[in-house]
């Protein structure tokens, strides 16, 4: 295919290209939570310019208390049970304390080490959420609790203090459903309290594994025991009693849910510690459809949007004409990624899968479907998840024989295929699903330009999960797939824990079967990973972890393309709200720092401080 044909059949893609938010993943639908991102600047720059003038001590602009923040969620997925998994119960979290949280003062507002968009970091991300101190050994962490933080005053419990027991117990809820981080480690960790504030939790082999175990920590809202001796329905909102800065106070299916402060709420803002939280009145989470969503946004009837949604580049420009007090702030949506069989001719051959990541024009191709908008590299991280992103700029200067795989030479594809065997190229196929067509339909018009014949394969999207992502994958997967990515939210590891680990239950980026884990390809992999899970200084952590995420770029088991993304949205008067970040999107740790400018709306929008 000539140069002439692909340029118009790109640009054919630019002028009819609409993408639609379509999460339909298992594990990204859990973990799709807003990004705070941007491919122009870091998170520090970003945390001078948003974040300095309304949220450091001494700020110009000081924070307001009071108003109700109306807000229009994601899904109408709602539980609210505090120990299943929070991912998929967004009802539960502000009504309850987390044993530890992250640590905002060292995230985008603070000093920005870290990015604290993830479902869990290392443990320097972390702070005392319930705990008021906690110690790290390399086989055990020690939590001291908090004294004199009390649950919900409400019958059969009354307000009475929290204690270790209650942390144990909601630990042994947690284990018994079968979706949470807890059940999944039930065997590994033990818990176990020592006195009244006192509680551990102990594993047999010392690791690092804090980014993922972190995670478990915070992921399950301290309840009180009560709830498991009495029977108590944990999954009514009625029945919600923890310490959280916010209790429900109304919730009709698939429709709304409104939450107010708690009064006797015992946190302090961390950058202004005489000021106590939270800072609104009232939460209101509605569930509407996009053509209600954009008229809410379009009127001021609306105060922000949570999650990024993918809208087509004129939706969102007619959007910010329609509102000039409307800020919309990019947000990740969604991977573009093609596995490759390596296990097979012709993918088994490095060289063969470098030629194809250099015959892909990356920036033309983001220019063309997604308006420049996409973000690469992307694997094993993307941007913002602090300090672990490898940006191109780095790699230009650690690793610039990696790095050129994201600019465009098809001559240098060319002269790699001819060494490796295939200097007339080849015939393949891609297996792919509809969210990934255009995409795969793009690179496939690069490949054709040094020599590979695609053949797209369209199947559904269960399909083609069940026929790539397992163990012994579907015998006509012979050559390439289509993927996203079930870690754009989780730890810094989860790639390659859950991608490319050859032991894992989903190595979608590496042949999980029996032969490979024991060759030396796939040891030379475990042994790098086990390295970085047994280690526990932090600054180590990272140089491991960075060797081998370069080694994964370079073995290319999969070919890293670009992340698409989308927008969030919130008003002018919306403070501290863009702070919601990552799985913490609606988590209780960023929505109780946030504020209202009521006057401002009032003055814009005509809306009172309790509309």
């Amino acid at each position: 295919m000539s140069r002439e044909l692909v340029d118009n059949v790109l640009s054919g893609m630019k002028a009819g290209f609409k993408t639609i938010l379509n999460l339909e993943h298992p594990i990204e639908r859990k973990n799709m939570f807003f990004q705070k991102s941007s491919s122009k600047l870091s998170a520090t720059l970003l945390a001078l310019i948003l974040g300095a003038s309304v949220f450091l001590a001494g700020s110009v602009s000081a924070q307001k208390y009071g108003g109700t923040l109306v807000v229009s969620a994601y899904d109408e997925r709602m539980g609210f049970d505090p120990a299943a998994h929070q991912f998929d119960h967004m009802g539960s979290v502000a009504g309850h304390d987390y044993l530890i949280i992250p640590d905002v003062r060292k995230g985008p507002y603070g000093d920005g080490t870290y990015g604290l968009n993830t479902m869990s970091a290392p443990y320097g991300a972390w702070s005392c959420g319930l705990c008021e101190s906690w110690e790290v050994h390399p086989t055990k962490l020690v939590f001291h609790l908090r004294k004199g933080v009390k649950f919900r005053n409400k019958a059969p419990v009354n307000g009475r203090e929290i204690d270790a027991e209650d942390v144990l117990a909601t630990w042994n809820a947690a284990i018994k459903i079968s979706n949470t981080e807890a059940s999944g480690n039930k065997e590994k960790y033990k818990w176990t309290v020592l006195d009244k504030y006192t509680i551990q939790v102990e594993w047999k082999t010392p690791t690092a594994e804090m980014d993922k175990f972190t995670g478990t920590v915070a992921t399950h809202g301290i309840f009180p025991r009560e709830l498991v001796e009495q029977g108590i329905n944990r999954n009514d909102w009625k029945n919600t009693y923890g310490s959280g800065p916010f209790y429900p106070t109304k919730f009709v299916e698939n429709s709304i849910v409104e939450y107010e402060k708690n009064p006797d709420y015992w946190g302090k803002d961390p950058f202004n510690p005489g000021n106590s939280l939270p800072y609104l009145d009232k939460v209101k989470y509605i569930f509407i459809d996009d053509a209600a969503q954009k008229a809410g946004l379009a009127t001021g009837k609306l105060d922000a949007t949570i999650a990024a949604r993918v809208l087509s580049i004129s939706d969102v420009n007619d959007l910010l004409k329609s509102n000039p007090n409307l800020e919309e702030i990019k947000g990740a949506a969604r991977a573009q990624l093609m596995p490759v069989n390596i296990t097979m001719k012709p993918f088994s051959d490095k060289r063969v899968r470098r030629a194809a990541m250099l015959a892909i024009n990356h920036e033309e191709m983001n220019q063309s479907l997604y308006g420049g908008s996409a973000i690469f590299p992307i694997m094993p991280t993307y941007p913002d998840t602090a300090p672990y992103y490898i940006s191109l700029e780095d790699m230009k200067k650690e690793r610039p024989d990696i790095a050129m795989q994201y600019g465009y030479y098809p001559e240098e594809a060319k002269k790699l295929l001819a060494e490796a065997g295939y200097p007339n190229g080849f015939k393949t196929n891609i297996i792919v699903a509809d969210f990934g067509r255009e995409a795969a339909e793009a690179a496939a018009l690069y490949l054709s330009l040094v020599g590979i014949d695609v053949k797209i394969r369209v199947v559904e999207m269960a399909k083609m999960y069940s026929m790539t992502m397992n163990k012994k994958p579907d015998p006509t997967y012979t050559d390439m797939a289509w993927s996203d990515t079930g870690c754009i939210f989780a730890f810094p590891t989860c790639a390659f824990s859950i991608h490319m680990d050859p032991r894992g239950p989903m190595p979608w980026f590496a042949q999980g079967n029996t032969e490979f884990e024991k060759s030396a390809y796939g040891q030379e992999f475990i042994t790098m990973l086990d390295d970085i899970n047994t280690e526990t200084n932090l600054d180590e952590h990272l140089r491991k972890w960075k060797k081998l995420a370069y080694w994964s770029n370079e073995e290319l088991w999969f070919l890293p393309l670009m992340m698409t993304t989308g927008s969030q949205f919130q008003q002018k008067w919306v403070n501290n709200y863009d702070g919601l970040i990552g799985w913490q999107g609606m988590a209780v740790h960023m929505l109780k720092y946030s504020w209202l400018d009521v006057e401002l709306r009032k003055q814009l929008s005509g809306r009172g401080a309790k509309e």
